[in-house]
């Protein structure tokens, strides 16, 4: 079909091909080893359900990682949301706003984890905040990026702070 006349089949194909790419990736992986854990770095912004005017993965990048979830095509995710906590709850990028808009693939059908993107570049209290934040809300994990990005004085807040005891992978019971 055309794709400007049917834009909304052409981009459901579009994702389909995307998720597929997910499933072989998850295919080939585990009958390579067969205890491995695919993850996946995607949008910060699922769908930009709050009319933020942003970019969001699900209609810009094709990325629909609930979908991967709820079939078992992913065992963790890792939503890049690099931004700050907002003085307004969901005001534009919204940290803990997208924090809980994607916490919402650890439970239901396909329940994975979430392993939620903190950007270094934002200073040790908002990442120390940002961490807490997560960790209270439920979630399996953080990724703070970017290495290069942290500073000696964040080094050692995370070290003193929740990084002080070495982490435990959480279990994951789909494998």
């Amino acid at each position: 079909k055309d794709p400007a006349t049917n834009a909304a089949e052409w981009a459901q194909f579009r994702r389909d091909q995307v998720a597929l790419a997910v499933r072989e990736t998850l295919d080939s992986l585990l009958a390579a080893r067969p205890t491995a854990v695919l993850s996946a770095a995607v949008w910060g912004i699922w769908q930009d359900r709050w009319r933020w005017g942003s970019s969001h993965g699900y209609g810009q990048y094709f990325q629909d990682p609930r979908a991967w979830v709820v079939n078992g095509a992913l065992d963790v995710a890792v939503p890049m949301t690099y931004y700050s906590i907002a003085a307004t709850r969901c005001a534009f990028a919204d940290w803990a706003c997208l924090l809980d808009d994607h916490l919402v693939m650890q439970t239901g059908t396909g329940a994975r984890h979430v392993y939620i993107g903190i950007a270094a570049n934002r200073g040790a209290a908002q990442v120390l905040q940002q961490i807490e934040l997560a960790r209270a809300r439920g979630a399996k994990g953080f990724s703070i990026y970017s290495y290069s990005s942290i500073a000696p004085d964040m080094w050692n807040a995370l070290s003193a702070g929740p990084l002080a005891r070495p982490a435990t992978v959480p279990p994951r019971p789909w494998l």
